[in-house]
């Protein structure tokens, strides 16, 4: 009897636990994005990668100063494909449907479509659906890049705070 009744409870985790429990814990909306490793929060500049009244050049999603909440809410929408974890990330501020990654004399579109792995309380980790990568705070540049998952693991972690 007990094992007719475990084998109904692992059955209903499997069935609906990890679907209901993303959709529970980061459902669409708007969120406030924020740097685990040094509590910076993930700010989007315009469309051509400038941050306003500078004149050099800098990632088109950076970490910055700004205060002003419409830089700082970036939209988190269920992505088409269908798995549960996996979202669009838009800058409300800009509506773009990409994130840039900067390097060295080139700028790099990457997709919006991003995996949203969770971690535990309010961490999560943004791994990009075409390349794998993982979105990283460089902390010192304060700037945010996109590289591989298994380095630079305290700066791959961000807390998703929902604003609405």
């Amino acid at each position: 009897m007990s094992i007719t009744l475990f084998r109904v409870f692992l059955l209903s985790v499997v069935s609906f636990g990890f679907v209901n429990a993303v959709g529970e814990l980061l459902p669409p909306g708007f969120y406030r994005i924020t740097s685990v490793e040094d509590g910076m929060v993930l700010t989007a500049t315009d469309s051509f990668g400038f941050v306003p009244g500078r004149q050099h050049r800098l990632s088109n999603v950076i970490v910055a100063k700004w205060k002003g909440l419409s830089e700082q809410e970036w939209q988190v929408k269920d992505s088409s494909l269908g798995i549960p974890e996996q979202y669009t990330l838009t800058s409300r501020r800009f509506d773009r449907n990409r994130v840039s990654m900067w390097a060295p004399q080139k700028f790099y579109e990457i997709s919006n479509e991003w995996r949203f792995i969770y971690l535990g309380g309010e961490m999560w980790q943004l791994k990009n659906k075409d390349t794998g990568r993982c979105l990283i705070n460089w902390g010192r540049f304060r700037d945010v890049d996109e590289w591989t998952c298994d380095k630079y693991a305290n700066n791959q972690r961000w807390y998703m705070q929902r604003l609405n």
